[in-house]
């Protein structure tokens, strides 16, 4: 967390593991499953402008950079289903 300027670290990777071990298993216990995706959405749409900064590297990274933010992207469209298709 540090690394990417996130401060205090430790309280970042509490709520790291929290929301991605509590959205998780509110997904699989089909329990509040549209809370637990789109918990998981914001998450994984809030590392794009932190962690994977494409437009501000240069080549190659840049490239690949990209490349996972399309993967995100793709990620969050996937739990938009989950929270529609929830119970």
């Amino acid at each position: 967390m540090q690394h990417f300027g996130l401060e205090p670290a430790v309280a970042f990777n509490i709520a790291v593991i929290v929301t991605q071990i509590g959205g998780s298993l509110l997904v699989i216990l089909n329990r509040y499953a549209w809370l637990g995706a789109g918990a998981l959405a914001v998450f994984t749409a809030l590392t794009i402008p932190i962690a994977h900064n494409f437009w501000a590297m240069e080549e190659p990274m840049k490239t690949l950079e990209f490349y996972v933010v399309m993967e995100h992207i793709t990620v969050i469209g996937g739990l938009m289903v989950v929270a529609w298709k929830s119970r």
